[in-house]
């Protein structure tokens, strides 16, 4: 079963991906769900994960750093960024 690691600042959102995800994926795909980069690190640290669905915009780690830390621990995983800044420049 592959791993998909949902991550956001904004728990409601976080969530609420999570809720939907594991419904319509419900014994093909294990979703874990975490509100911040260090907490996210740490799962990746304990066991693969082969998607990273994450904002962009967050405070102390930018979902692309948190990109690059996965990745450095899971080479495999795919990553997903999702984020609701207008401004999308940053991200390129």
């Amino acid at each position: 079963m592959r791993t998909l690691l949902i991550v956001d600042d904004e728990i409601l959102l976080a969530d609420g991906q999570r809720d939907m995800l594991a419904g319509a994926f419900a014994g093909r795909l294990k979703v874990l769900c975490r509100y911040s980069a260090a907490a996210a690190v740490e799962v990746a640290s304990s066991e693969p994960v082969d998607i990273l669905l994450t904002d962009i915009n967050m405070p102390n780690v930018t979902g692309l750093e948190l990109h690059r830390a996965v990745q450095g621990l899971c080479p495999a995983c795919r990553v997903i960024y999702l984020t609701g800044y207008s401004d999308f420049d940053y991200a390129r």
